[in-house]
Order: C-alpha cells, then sequence, then structure tokens
C-alpha cells in the first residue's frame, strides 16, 4: 500500500493551514477526522475483492518476431475501480514492462493488449501482473498481484523458414537466390514411361519400348528418396559472433532447420550432431512432421565459450552412423583450424562431406573500406591477410569435401540449400 498524490496534497493543505491559523481544539479534531478517513479508506481497499485477470499468450513463439500479449480483466467489485496495470516481462524480451491506466465498472470486463519481442531462444517466464488499485476516496493504492507466472518457449525463426519455402515454392526463387535444379525427366530413380516431349534428353529414350510402340517413348526419373542427411553443428565460441541482431549460431540453427525441412519433405532422414561446449545427438527423423521435434530438441541449445574438436566429433559420428549419408558441417573457419582438413578427410572416406563456414559481414566491410589513416590501413590489410588466409584453407578442404561453401550468415540458408540440390541431382550418395 502507498499513498497517492491526494492523500498527499491534502496533507500538505491541512499542515499548511494549522501553521497559518493556529487553533489547537479545531485542528486537533480535523486531524482526527482526517487520520480516521485515511484509515476507513485503507480498510475498505484492502476488503474491496481483487479483480479476475489473465493473461493470453501463445506457447510457443518465434525468437526476434513481435508477438501480442492479451490480458483479460474483469472488475467482480461493487464498485468502479482505478487500475495502474504492471505486467512482468521476460528478462530476454525488449524493453521495459509493459503499463496500462484503466478505469473499470463494477462487473465490467476490460481486454488489454500489447506487443512484445523474445530476443532469446529458450524457456522464458512472465511474473505475475502486479496492479495498484486506488482506494474508494483515492488516499491510498492497494498492491495486488494478479494472474499467474506463466513459461513459454521461444524457438528459432520459423517463420522465416515458412518464408523461405515460399519462395522455393515460385519464381520469387530466382530473386533470393534458391534454385532447384531439376529438368524434366532427368534424375536418379526410375519413375515411369512416357511419351517423348521437346526439351527431353536424347539419353531418356528407351529403345525397346520405342521399338514395340514405333513411337519415342521415354524414361522419366525422379530424385532417389530415402537418403541420409546428417547436420554436425559447432557450438563453440567463435559461434556467438554477432552478425546484425542475430548470432553466428543463431543463423546457423535458422538455416539448419530451412534444409531439414527441405530434406525432410523429399522423403530424406535427418540426425543432428552438435559438437563442442554443448553436444547432442538427435537422430533419424522422417517426414515433415518431425521438424516439430527438431524444433523441440534444439530451441534452448546455445553456442557456449570454448572450442570444439573436429576430429573428436568425426569420430562420434562415424561411430553413430555407418550408413553413407550426407554429412553438413557448419562452422566458423579459423586460419587455425589444422584439424579440421584430417577430420574431413575422415569423413570423406564413408560420407558425401559439404562444409559451410559462415564469414564475418563486418570483415568484408572493412577490407573494402578505402583507409584514411595509417592505423586504417593496417587494418584493412589485417582484413585482406585473415580473409587470404581463410581461403587458403577453405582451398585445402576442397580436396577432401564434395562442396565448400564460405559465406555471409544472410547467404547460408540458400548456399545449403543449393548444396543439397546440387549433391542430391549429381547422384554422388
Amino acid at each position: 500500500m502507498k499513498p497517492t498524490a491526494r492523500s498527499v496534497m491534502l496533507s500538505a493543505v491541512l499542515l499548511v493551514m494549522a501553521l497559518v491559523w493556529p487553533q489547537g481544539d479545531f485542528w486537533a479534531a480535523l486531524i482526527g477526522v482526517t487520520a480516521a478517513a485515511f484509515i476507513m479508506d485503507a480498510v475498505l481497499g484492502f476488503s474491496t475483492p481483487r479483480p479476475q485477470a489473465r493473461r493470453r499468450v501463445q506457447p510457443v513463439l518465434p525468437v526476434r518476431r513481435r508477438c501480442r500479449v492479451g490480458v483479460e480483466l474483469r472488475n467482480e467489485a461493487g464498485r468502479s475501480l482505478r487500475l495502474d496495470l504492471r505486467d512482468e516481462l521476460p528478462e530476454s524480451f525488449r524493453g521495459p514492462a509493459e503499463e496500462k491506466n484503466v478505469s473499470l465498472a463494477p462487473k465490467q470486463a476490460l481486454a488489454w493488449e500489447y506487443t512484445a519481442q523474445p530476443n532469446r531462444r529458450g524457456e522464458c517466464r512472465f511474473g505475475r501482473l502486479r496492479c495498484l488499485v486506488s482506494s474508494p476516496l483515492g488516499l491510498w493504492q492497494i498492491r495486488r498481484a494478479l494472474a499467474e507466472p506463466e513459461t513459454v518457449r521461444v524457438y528459432p525463426d520459423y517463420k522465416a523458414i515458412a518464408e523461405y519455402l515460399d519462395l522455393l515454392a515460385d519464381q520469387r526463387s530466382r530473386q533470393s537466390g534458391l534454385r532447384r535444379t531439376q529438368r524434366r525427366g532427368e534424375g536418379l530413380e526410375f519413375l515411369q514411361l512416357r511419351d517423348f516431349r521437346d526439351g527431353d534428353s536424347i539419353r531418356q529414350v528407351d529403345w525397346k519400348a520405342t521399338a514395340k510402340r514405333r513411337s519415342l517413348i521415354s524414361r522419366e526419373y525422379t530424385e532417389e528418396r530415402d537418403q541420409h542427411i546428417v547436420f554436425l553443428l559447432d557450438t563453440g565460441g567463435r559461434m556467438r559472433t554477432k552478425d546484425g541482431v542475430l548470432s553466428h549460431f543463431d543463423h546457423a540453427l535458422n538455416a539448419l532447420l530451412l534444409l531439414a525441412y527441405v530434406a525432410l519433405r523429399q522423403g530424406d532422414t535427418i540426425s543432428v550432431q552438435t559438437f563442442g561446449p554443448s553436444q547432442r545427438w538427435i537422430g533419424g527423423l522422417r517426414g515433415t512432421t518431425a521438424i516439430n521435434h527438431l524444433l523441440n530438441e534444439v530451441y534452448d541449445l546455445h553456442s557456449q565459450a570454448g572450442a570444439g574438436d573436429y576430429v573428436d566429433a568425426v569420430q562420434a559420428l562415424l561411430s553413430r552412423q555407418r550408413k553413407r549419408a550426407l554429412v553438413v558441417l557448419i562452422t566458423n573457419l579459423h586460419a587455425s583450424d589444422e584439424d579440421l582438413v584430417p577430420a574431413v578427410q575422415l569423413l570423406r572416406a564413408r560420407h558425401v562431406v559439404l562444409v559451410a563456414s559462415l564469414r564475418e559481414s563486418a570483415l568484408g566491410e572493412m577490407a573494402n573500406e578505402p583507409p584514411d589513416t595509417f592505423e586504417q590501413a593496417l587494418g584493412v590489410a589485417g582484413a585482406h591477410r585473415y580473409i587470404a588466409a581463410r581461403q587458403a584453407l577453405a582451398a585445402r578442404l576442397t580436396t577432401s569435401a564434395q562442396l565448400v561453401a564460405d559465406c555471409t550468415p544472410d547467404q547460408l540458408p540458400t548456399q545449403l540449400v543449393n548444396g543439397y540440390w546440387s549433391l542430391k541431382r549429381a547422384g554422388v550418395l
């Protein structure tokens, strides 16, 4: 309970008048009446039934996306209520706690809605709805805690995944760089025989069926299904690098989920192994609905300080995954990563390997910035030297991996999807 501005002003007026017009008996009686009013107002305020409140928020939210939070209020008291509301947001949500001043007539219900943005994946907890209820005379504000604490899950940005999938499905995919290089009638698994069409390759002609039908007949193929895609994801400290509002790890996780859904939709099986400070194994996911299981498994996964051992990670993967698979290794290359080359060579002995390395966007900007001072020139020279060392390591990796993608975080989703389709169409699996 705390006094209101009205009670403070009333007390100040009485004090000034008592000093200006000192009449002992009169002021004693007036102060007694005022004190009784303060006490009675406080008692009535505490005895007033507290408002009913319920928070409405989705149990699963995408990170870095604005979400709606609703609060439903109802006045069960027999008098009008003036409320100062303050909702306790989780620590990882942007901005201070949301506040609202409302007046409710007896038995009146009110819906209050605001927007918030979660900035970190994992479990987040809303606190109680803090409320200050004005007493009948407006001399006090009574503190009330309404609604119950509520825990929500903040997932990777699955809405961005849906947007990418829309791009894959229509002509806008060419604008984003996503492409599916399938030509009609070509592929790896036989699908059916059909009449020859313009644009078919002569290699598709089934000469036996053509001789029997006395008209050109083509074989139609489709991509092989039921292949295995394994993601090897680095959770070390270098993946904590920020690029925009997201870390490299968050960018990598979003790209992983996109390619996982694309592969699941193609009938392939998905597994994920993380290495470094945070180690997990998620294996044998099939069907498009398995993406929900994958989201539940990785939503609270974060990169941590420390570095992962590439060779140990590969040996652990080889012990788990014996069937030939496409292994997608996502990391942040450094020129000192000499153990990555032998690790990829170990993988290549049994699996198809795609190495994707995240490159800092700021590094390219620094290298292309015209220097004005000697210190800036040293910075530009250092950036070029660092980029050259990374490129040399990537060139060495190309002798062991089928594909190596060294790209900025915003390019990673398209690079992974295009690499997947390229290897799928090449038949190397």
